[in-house]
């Protein structure tokens, strides 16, 4: 039960940018699973210790949530003023371009391991997913970055302030963070495959140098589908869905080698990268030209 009310409370921190509460909450989540797991464990509970060790983790988590929120339940009954009423039907239709657009990332940023698996022999899907996992870092880097500008976009876009900086900004430190990291996993890939699988392949280096580069278009599109959910343009969505197609068939497809798989997946996401963003700032000048017209 903890498990499914903590996302409920971290959005409301995020959403209310308690950004300070929200990153201690997240670190101090962490660490509870990590002791009470080790404690567990080493107790002889094994996998029930560390299946409690999450449970419990959830249920601290979610309490220490409610200590900033602790204001919200003093506000009053909602049903009393109208100010605060929640219109749930909104919030539903809402909830459903947002479930679709985070399906279809989740599938850009993680298709290729199933298709790797299923197309080539178990040692070399092995390293691809040694190599895959430690590139993967350039994708979760931009989402904190998405986690932020989310709320501040939303907020500027309801008092009807402009949101283009805030878009530029978002991009420009997930660029530089990307871009840092990719730098990092080039230039000491054998450093970082052998401090997590001592025993790696000859073949695992040179797909994590290949994978830093690869997979930063792919980490820029989720900050742009962010930034069109929060201001609720939901054209992009098309757009997604198709390039999500289009990049399993080119997977598909292209598979010669490794290299070649990497070497499409950057590719791909370049593509759908540069129609995202078009859309993006078609639908921008759209309303601008709207309200100058007004």
């Amino acid at each position: 039960m903890a498990a499914f009310l903590c996302p409920v409370a971290f959005g409301t921190l995020q959403g209310l940018q308690k950004f300070t509460a929200w990153a201690i909450n997240g670190i101090l989540s962490i660490s509870v699973r990590l002791i009470s797991g080790i404690l567990l464990v080493f107790l002889g509970l094994r996998v029930t210790g560390a299946m409690g060790s999450s449970i419990f983790a959830a249920a601290v988590a979610f309490g220490l949530a409610l200590i900033p929120l602790k204001f919200l339940f003093s506000q009053g009954n909602p049903q009393r003023n109208p100010e605060s009423r929640i219109d749930l039907v909104q919030m539903y239709k809402y909830s459903f371009p947002v479930l679709i657009s985070v399906f279809f990332l989740s599938i850009l940023s993680f298709v290729d391991i199933l298709l790797v698996k299923h197309f080539f022999s178990k040692s070399l899907a092995a390293d691809y997913s040694t190599a895959s996992i430690l590139g993967r870092t350039i994708i979760y880097l931009p989402g904190v970055m998405s986690m932020v500008m989310f709320p501040k976009v939303s907020e500027a876009m309801a008092k009807g302030e402009k949101t283009n900086l805030l878009l530029r900004k978002s991009i420009i430190y997930s660029l530089f963070l990307c871009l840092v990291a990719s730098l990092v996993l080039f230039s000491f890939p054998g450093f970082i495959v052998g401090i997590f699988r001592p025993a790696y392949s000859v073949t695992v280096p040179p797909l994590l140098k290949a994978f830093g580069f690869a997979l930063i278009p792919l980490a820029m599109v989720s900050i742009l589908v962010y930034y069109n959910l929060a201001l609720h343009r939901m054209r992009f969505i098309y757009v997604l869905v198709a390039g999500s197609l289009f990049h399993i068939i080119l997977l598909s497809i292209f598979r010669a080698s490794l290299l070649q798989v990497i070497f499409i997946l950057g590719l791909s996401g370049t593509f759908i990268l540069a129609l995202i963003a078009a859309t993006t700032l078609r639908a921008g000048k759209s309303i601008r030209l709207a309200k100058e017209n007004a």
